[in-house]
């Protein structure tokens, strides 16, 4: 009886803050409700709980304040010595009636239309929620809803996508190769893979996020990770990131980090892992450019090269040549501008109607800066 009235509670504080006030914390309602029910307990008191029913008629009644709440309960003293004789001959479908009435308006099904537009497993849950609460109890309704969403949760974060990225001409910006027109306009450079995995990097994902990443870097010389979406991981991902890093140096492949967070970072730092890469730059198109221009060497097996401190890297064909990226204030003007400066390029198809450009091995700043 008391979940009960706890959840009731939790859901109708959700619907009123929705409706009403917009910014109200409903943690701090349930917060409320167990200090007064822990307090309470000393004192031989009942339990507590919010009144839905009553909060729904204040508000309707324009009421915004605490001050409500005292006004309420003046009248509930009155009513219960004056107007409990009265009260005894009302018909239960007549109480009933005003409870309804009272939090008719919270049910929403232009929202549940809402939900089918834009996310069908939310919908279903809304949906699975709704039915489980009018069948079978507010808790074990609650509970089924509760218990499918962290399966679907579950799912997602273990099955997470992963995708190959390609600068958009005429731009610095890198996007997905979804397999669409828009891949004509998508490019990529020989020996150079950007990769990327659309999630947090946990046990749950990190063999199939290995696996993968092995996958798209084993056919080409740097393979740059994309670690922008990864915002945190644990033991087990920091294995598979030293883990990728070794294997793919076994093959020739330099692995390269791009974008990764303060707190990723630091994560890593705790246990060195972030001197398994080769380099580590703040953009995907520094990283990708210091590999056009040979600037990135591949780590030599117990080498802990300190990334954040060296100023210059050891080129393979000559001496340390010391980064210097000009950046231009406007992008080519064409796509015809975009080749001339990239080059002839070599095109071939990949995909549907993809098509990832070539370009030569070039120690030359890298087009669209």
């Amino acid at each position: 009886m008391g979940s009960s009235g706890i959840n009731a509670e939790y859901m109708g504080s959700s619907g009123i803050n929705a409706e009403y006030m917009g910014k109200a914390n409903t943690d701090n309602e349930l917060a409320g409700l167990a200090l007064a029910n822990f307090g309470g307990a000393f004192f031989s008191s009942f339990p507590v709980m919010g009144g839905f029913s009553r909060t729904t008629v204040n508000l309707q009644a324009g009421a915004r304040s605490p001050l409500a709440i005292v006004v309420s309960s003046l009248f509930m003293v009155i009513s219960l010595y004056a107007l409990t004789v009265p009260f005894y001959y009302l018909p239960m479908p007549v109480l009933g009636s005003i409870v309804v009435t009272s939090v008719l308006h919270l049910i929403d099904l232009k929202y549940l239309w809402e939900l089918f537009k834009t996310d069908i497993p939310d919908a279903l849950i809304f949906i699975v929620a709704f039915l489980g609460t009018l069948g079978i109890g507010i808790t074990w309704g609650i509970i089924t809803a509760v218990s499918i969403a962290i399966m679907r949760f579950l799912y997602f974060s273990t099955s997470p996508k992963f995708a190959s990225l390609g600068r958009r001409r005429g731009t610095v910006s890198y996007y997905e190769f979804a397999g669409g027109e828009d891949d004509e306009m998508l490019v990529t450079l020989k020996n150079v893979e950007v990769f990327r995995m659309n999630a947090t990097l946990f046990f749950g994902n990190a063999s199939e996020f290995r696996e993968r990443a092995l996958q798209a870097g084993r056919d080409a010389k740097f393979l740059v990770l994309d670690m922008s979406p990864i915002s945190s991981l644990d033991s087990v991902g920091l294995q598979a990131l030293r883990d990728l890093t070794n294997d793919l140096r076994k093959h020739g492949v330099a692995v390269v980090a791009a974008q990764t967070g303060r707190q990723t970072m630091a994560k890593m730092e705790s246990n060195n892992t972030h001197k398994c890469f080769s380099e580590s730059f703040g953009t995907i198109h520094e990283a990708v450019k210091a590999c056009m221009n040979g600037t990135v060497t591949l780590k030599e097996d117990g080498e802990e090269d300190d990334l954040e401190t060296r100023a210059s890297i050891r080129s393979e064909e000559g001496p340390s040549v010391e980064l210097k990226v000009q950046r231009r204030s406007t992008p080519p003007a064409s796509a015809e501008e975009d080749e001339k400066e990239m080059g002839t390029p070599d095109r071939e198809m990949v995909g549907l109607a993809a098509v990832r450009v070539e370009e030569k091995d070039s120690h030359e700043p890298f087009p669209g800066d």
